[in-house]
């Protein structure tokens, strides 16, 4: 396993229906902050469509990652 590979996955609230929306991302920093100052690109199925900064998100999970992820996908 390679280190340095993070999955965030970022829970937040869609601002026209109030619905759940998740979005994940590979960063190659564990802490919360990188995750944070990020803007996620969002699709809720209600039809709105945005993106949110990281800051926003209502939950937050991390999980280290397999080395099969592809380095050219990891947010530096």
């Amino acid at each position: 396993m390679q280190l340095g590979h993070f999955a965030h996955v970022l829970l937040f609230t869609c601002p026209q229906c109030g619905s759940p929306v998740a979005s994940a991302r590979l960063i190659e920093e564990k802490n919360l902050e990188t995750a944070d100052a990020v803007e996620y690109m969002l699709l809720c199925r209600c039809g709105w469509m945005g993106q949110i900064v990281g800051a926003r998100a209502l939950k937050r999970w991390v999980e280290q990652w397999d080395s099969r992820a592809s380095s050219a996908c990891v947010q530096k």
